[in-house]
């Protein structure tokens, strides 16, 4: 948790920007986001066909909070394709 995160942050001026990768993405991705997460949406709106999921009433970790829900959630876009 705490140390990847800090050694994620320290990185940030050695790793190259990988949005014009992202851009490139064709593949159909499902985004979920607790509705009190302080995440920002960040690069997912870089995502053309990616289905972005306010899930209400929970915070950053939606598994721990209401699995059924974002499980559910999984099912039906996998059963889309």
């Amino acid at each position: 948790g705490y140390y990847s995160h800090i050694m994620t942050v320290q990185d940030l001026d050695r790793v190259p920007n990988g949005r014009s990768t992202i851009t490139r993405c064709t593949t159909p991705i499902l985004i979920l986001k607790g509705q009190w997460d302080n995440q920002s949406w960040g690069y997912t709106q870089e995502f053309d066909r990616a289905q972005r999921t306010l899930l209400k009433g929970v915070g950053h970790d939606v598994f721990d909070t209401i699995p059924q829900r974002p499980l559910a959630l999984i099912a039906d876009f996998l059963r889309r394709g």
